[in-house]
């Protein structure tokens, strides 16, 4: 067969199929580790950070929110301090946003560590 007789590749090939749960007839979406993480995270955190956790948790300022470049999902970034390996002052982008202090936007919790929150990047540049 010549590449001028090879039929072209289906689009509808590639989509994603909703899975099944294990002993289920129905499609129902099933939810990834990623989405596991973040719910269970979020549930830990609800109450908010406790009185050690946001002690030693790095500060972002100028930061913003964002949706994270590959995965999707809301993420944030900014400039960090006080990061146990990152550079004092460097602009980061965070690992996925888990919860956000819904009341003064004090503190974050990503999938890796709570952060400490100051001005949003919009105060920043007014």
């Amino acid at each position: 067969m010549t590449a001028a007789q090879v039929p072209p590749r289906s689009p509808s090939r590639h989509r994603r199929r909703a899975l099944k749960h294990p002993g289920s007839t129905a499609a129902a979406p099933v939810e990834t580790g990623l989405e596991a993480a973040r719910r269970r995270i979020a549930e830990e955190c609800a109450a908010g950070p406790e009185a050690g956790d946001l002690h030693a948790a790095p500060f972002l300022s100028d930061w913003a929110f964002d949706a994270h470049p590959r995965l999707g999902g809301a993420v944030l970034r900014g400039r960090v301090y006080g990061h146990p390996d990152i550079e004092d002052g460097s602009r980061i982008t965070t690992s996925h946003l888990a919860v956000i202090d819904g009341a003064g936007s004090e503190w974050a919790r990503t999938m890796s560590r709570y952060y400490r929150l100051g001005r949003r990047e919009e105060e920043a540049l007014h």
